[in-house]
């Protein structure tokens, strides 16, 4: 099962909003150039992805969280290095998952 998580991470270069993202997902209208941060359920350390890999069949079957959306690689990275500072500065720790789950945890997707 797929689960966005609210609030999601987005670079500031992402014009649309998370909900017209995530209807575009929905109907697998994968933008090329962005790339999704997502957190699969047996791991603690997130993945940064190319939108055109969520058309193989692992992701379409796996469990994961969708944690954030940038428009290119170095963006992803950016925004990943945004996600380890806000878990450290609360928790004093780099862990993602924990981070992730006080803040809100993710909800059902589309």
């Amino acid at each position: 099962m797929i689960r966005w998580h609210r609030p999601m991470y987005m670079d500031e270069t992402i014009k649309e909003t998370p909900a017209v993202i995530r209807y575009r997902f929905k109907f697998k209208k994968y933008p090329g150039d962005y790339y999704y941060i997502i957190l699969p359920k047996e791991k603690d350390m997130p993945e940064i992805i190319k939108a055109v890999y969520l058309k193989q069949s692992w992701y379409k079957s796996a469990d994961y969280d969708i944690l954030g959306i940038a428009s290119g690689k170095h963006k992803a990275f950016e925004l990943f290095g945004r996600m380890a500072r806000d878990a450290y500065e609360t928790l004093g720790d780099i862990n993602i998952r924990k981070f992730m789950e006080r803040e809100r945890p993710a909800r059902p997707g589309s």
